[in-house]
């Protein structure tokens, strides 16, 4: 039996404080005469703490108004007189989680089903991660009010033959991550989508007096991807897509052959690293090799590509291409415009060379249009230079036009598609900041987040 001793040192600088929702924190200053600590909590003793001790948390403590009393005890059971301190105690409330899915952004949102999601904190370090299972789910525990942001992460294999063989093909390799912005746990529960677009660039093989390889054509496009460069400001956008670059042959319909070949290898390559493949895929073409891209759109036994934006293509022809493809013809001989061989590679460009001038002349776009008008479902987006030369507004017969392209032709060819006016010349298009700008505005703006309500 414990007897009160009024003449025994009182517990001092006895204080309660809430740590988290539901842990209480008591600290006092210990006194060498006590040998146990009672703590109460409501009447009921909840610890006996040895002798020296100073401190006490009561986790997960009810939620509510707190009442605390700390005693101590001597070796003779004397007991001193209690000291009291009260605290209201918030709401327990369930761990919050951020479930959610990894799927390429394609017209049945196609799940993944390979990789793993990191959580970021506010400093962007991984603080937890989660592996994708095969259906493009993951979950990750979250604090209510903590800001994060996700990172999914893969590693692109080399897998495919032929695309190492194709030196006009590049395919991604390598660890490919896509991060979504910044953004609070509101909720009990937030539900994720990482949509991750997949993206043809199309441009025709580089004939021997261009500087710019086809290859390295889309280069400051791919690096915008990670940061984007917009008008008046730099923009983090650390969120790419899947970029598949290839070349395509000059002539309308070769092109829109190898387009076909190509989507097939990047659907082939896709289900190798993911599992699966998405439906149906983005493509910016630019130049000549746009009429390919409708070619291919139009005549597919099933129209593999959502969107496609076309930059500086002649829809309805060029008159420069009819002055290039009556050079060709007067400075050549007959028997040398017959179709080679396959074998015969030198004198295949220089056909092709031709017939993508002859093909690229109002004459050829007029019956081309008649015949070459189904979209099946794509959206297109077509973008017009207006920085050409004003030296040039007579032989093309416009006075806006990007020293290759009238706006009108740029624009035409396509009912009811999307049509852009940017002040860029036709060799800046897809590698200058405002029709990079307006690629990734087209491709990778996307909402990433939705919070279900408590």
């Amino acid at each position: 039996m414990e007897i009160l001793d009024t003449q025994l040192p009182a517990i001092s600088d006895l204080t309660c404080v809430v740590q988290s929702p539901s842990d209480v924190q008591l600290t006092w200053t210990p006194d060498p005469i006590y040998v146990v600590y009672k703590i109460s909590r409501r009447g009921l003793v909840i610890a006996e703490l040895p002798a020296g001790t100073s401190t006490y948390v009561d986790q997960k403590a009810p939620a509510g108004d707190q009442r605390y009393v700390v005693t101590g005890i001597t070796t003779d059971k004397l007991r001193t007189s209690s000291a009291v301190c009260e605290v209201t105690v918030g709401e327990l409330r369930p761990p919050s989680f951020i479930s959610g899915r990894v799927r390429f952004q394609d017209i049945e949102r196609t799940p993944v089903g390979r990789g793993r999601v990191l959580l970021l904190n506010e400093d962007s370090q991984p603080v937890a991660s989660a592996q994708v299972d095969g259906f493009g789910r993951f979950a990750l525990p979250v604090s209510l009010g903590q800001v994060v942001q996700l990172r999914y992460l893969v590693d692109l294999q080399r897998i495919d033959d032929r695309a190492s063989a194709n030196d006009h093909a590049r395919l991604p390799t390598g660890e490919f991550a896509i991060t979504t912005p910044s953004f609070a746990i509101e909720g009990r529960s937030v539900t994720i989508d990482l949509p991750l677009p997949v993206v043809l660039l199309s441009a025709r093989q580089r004939v021997a007096n261009e500087s710019i390889s086809t290859a390295d054509r889309w280069d400051p496009l791919v690096a915008s991807a990670r940061v984007r460069v917009a008008v008046d400001e730099l923009i983090d956008f650390s969120s790419p897509a899947l970029f598949y670059s290839f070349a395509l042959p000059p002539s309308v319909a070769r092109g829109a052959l190898a387009l076909s070949r190509n989507v097939e290898l990047v659907h082939s390559h896709l289900a190798g690293q993911f599992g699966r493949s998405p439906k149906q895929l983005d493509l910016v073409a630019f130049g000549v090799s746009g009429l390919a891209a409708r070619l291919h759109i139009a005549s597919a036994a099933q129209n593999s590509i959502a969107r496609a934006i076309l930059l500086g293509t002649p829809n309805l022809g060029t008159t420069r291409a009819a002055i290039e493809a009556r050079g060709e013809r007067a400075t050549r001989q007959f028997p040398e415009l017959l179709e080679p061989t396959d074998s015969d590679d030198a004198r295949r460009g220089e056909y092709d060379g031709f017939v993508a001038a002859t093909q690229q002349t109002p004459e050829f776009l007029g019956a081309f249009n008649l015949q070459v008008a189904e979209t099946r479902g794509a959206e297109f987006h077509l973008v017009a230079g207006t920085a050409g030369r004003s030296q040039l507004d007579a032989i093309l017969g416009c006075s806006t036009h990007d020293d290759r392209v009238c706006v009108e032709s740029a624009h035409g060819g396509i009912a009811g598609a999307q049509t852009h006016t940017i002040n860029e010349t036709h060799e800046l298009l897809g590698r200058g900041r405002l029709s990079i700008s307006l690629i990734l505005d087209s491709i990778l703006s996307v909402d990433w987040v939705a919070s279900a309500p408590d």
